[in-house]
């Protein structure tokens, strides 16, 4: 038997490089809305922490009667 009459299996180049194709956009399609989505949870926990520091500090002027000085600093409202 003749290595030229058998059957060979795989994949042509093109069919690899249709594959890449479909894959590239589908990264380009979804990445986007990836990358959007922590970028917003990172902006969801900024604004969170600054509630928190927020609430802390009308805390504070509540049992001291004004907010902390500025050489005071966030260190008075830890004590």
């Amino acid at each position: 038997m003749s290595v030229h009459g058998k059957k060979q299996h795989g994949f042509t180049l093109i069919e690899i490089m249709v594959v890449m194709v479909i894959l590239g956009l589908l990264v380009a399609v979804v990445a986007p809305n990836i990358l959007g989505r922590g970028e917003e949870a990172r902006i969801g926990v900024a604004k969170t922490q600054l509630r928190n520091v927020s609430s802390a500090l009308d805390l504070y002027k509540l049992d001291n009667f004004n907010y902390p000085s500025t050489e005071q600093g966030l260190e008075a409202l830890v004590n």
